[in-house]
């Protein structure tokens, strides 16, 4: 990887569990074929994102559709693949807004939020209804569960108005809404929506830090 914000999803998903929060309110502990399968699903993503931000949307294709093939978690009740890529996200835009709470330099300071507003917001206009409702899902799943996970309250409520434009998250697709039926060809669609959306955030982001990626 390059020296970007993907640099950011390794030391996070190393301190959160695969509930998305910190691992002083979970809740259980994995089954090891639990965890070995979330293993897998991760570093087949990663490496996923890795191609999709450089271009190579072949080889990405082809490791998407291996993380949604593992097979249904019969502990978690749940398809490795598309719930990693809900975590991918989730775990994303969580470091973001913990960020933002580190770079406020004293307590009259608001250069931080406006910031966190920006990096948030200016991923809106790049999204179909689709990731829009898919985005909007997360950061206000991130929202709802601010004071569990530590993130200040007006760092919270930036979140909910940088999103507040896009499709009601209610129409978002989710990961934990695919029963043990769903085919392959559903799970893939929605795994490749939802890194989509994690590669556009990236991206987006990344461009405005003044980093660009090959094609």
């Amino acid at each position: 990887m390059t020296d970007d914000r993907r640099l950011t999803l390794d030391e996070d998903l190393a301190r959160r569990t695969p509930y998305g929060l910190h691992p002083d309110v979970k809740t259980g502990a994995l089954a090891e074929v639990s965890e070995a399968a979330m293993d897998a699903a991760f570093n087949l993503l990663d490496k996923a994102l890795t191609r999709m931000v450089d271009g190579d949307e072949q080889r990405a294709a082809t490791l998407i559709s291996r993380a949604a093939s593992l097979p249904f978690d019969e502990h978690l009740r749940l398809w490795p693949g598309p719930f990693t890529a809900d975590q991918m996200l989730f775990d994303f835009l969580c470091n973001v807004a913990e960020t933002a709470s580190l770079d406020q330099q004293h307590p009259d300071d608001d250069g931080h939020l406006d910031q966190l507003y920006a990096d948030v917001a200016r991923v809106v206009p790049l999204l179909d209804a689709r990731e829009g409702a898919v985005y909007r899902d997360i950061v206000e799943t991130i929202v709802s569960d601010a004071v569990m996970l530590g993130i200040p309250r007006d760092v919270a409520g930036v979140l909910a108005d940088a999103v507040r434009t896009l499709p009601d998250p209610e129409t978002a697709e989710r990961a934990l809404a695919l029963g043990r039926g769903a085919d392959v060809a559903r799970r893939e669609d929605l795994t490749r929506l939802v890194l989509g959306v994690l590669r556009t955030v990236i991206t987006a982001m990344d461009e405005a830090d003044g980093i660009s990626h090959s094609k």
